[in-house]
């Protein structure tokens, strides 16, 4: 798989929103979530488990959930104080590209049938069937 080799860019989107409703200890908890649940994902559609562990993929995902640059991050963290996706979207400049990133690893999910609750709940929230609350309610107890 090339192109999100962690599943970054939709973990940063989770992650920023988790600036705006929790502390560090709750982000701390749910990167390794994300990043294992993406990694689980990218085996079952042919990549290799150590594809994600480069500067790519565990490289990239430290740098964006932390620069305050981070297109991800700053669409997360509104989302996280409650604007919708589309208010978002609409205040931010560039793309945040954790939005397609998050539909197009739910639809290879689904193709694949693996499971994947970290991706539907971030989902479910930039549809706007659940608060960023909710989301991370929901990440926290389908973790594996």
């Amino acid at each position: 798989m090339r192109g999100e080799p962690s599943g970054k860019g939709a973990d940063q989107s989770a992650r920023g929103g988790f600036r705006g409703i929790g502390g560090d200890n709750l982000k701390a908890a749910l990167v390794p979530i994300g990043f294992a649940e993406g990694r689980r994902l990218l085996v079952e559609l042919g990549a290799e488990m150590d594809t994600s562990l480069g500067p790519a993929g565990l490289g990239d995902l430290y740098v964006t959930s932390t620069s305050p640059r981070s297109r991800n991050r700053t669409l997360g963290e509104m989302l996280g104080r409650g604007s919708t996706l589309e208010e978002a979207l609409g205040e931010m400049h560039m793309v945040a590209e954790g939005v397609r990133a998050a539909r197009m690893f739910k639809a290879k999910a689904e193709q694949v049938n693996c499971e994947v609750p970290f991706i539907e709940s971030l989902n479910s929230l930039l549809d706007g069937d659940i608060s960023a609350e909710e989301c991370v309610r929901k990440m926290v107890e389908n973790a594996e």
